[in-house]
């Protein structure tokens, strides 16, 4: 099956001295992120899936597709359980 997500054209927005720099900060958010109360796009698990689902595109970060989907599945559990509906912040 043909990957959907892929991306054609890619044009970095950083520098590699900047990358240099914005990297571990970026590796020090994604230890910390992982666990969400609520399944919403504005500051639960769709949102930190859909973070991790973006830095699995940076080099030697292919590992972050995983957690991107375990946190994709968390918040369509989490959907289901979900009584409030909204199209940012809940479901």
């Amino acid at each position: 099956m043909p990957d959907t997500c892929s991306i054609s054209s890619w044009t970095a927005l950083a520098s590699e001295s900047q990358r240099a720099r914005i990297l571990p900060i970026l590796e020090e958010l994604m230890a910390t992120l992982g666990q969400g109360e609520e399944a919403s796009l504005a500051g639960g698990l769709a949102g930190i899936a859909l973070f991790f689902g973006y830095c699995s595109r940076l080099p030697g970060q292919e590992a972050c597709q995983e957690q991107a989907a375990e946190l994709l599945s968390q918040a369509v559990v989490g959907v289901q359980q979900s009584r409030g509906a909204a199209f940012y912040s809940g479901f």
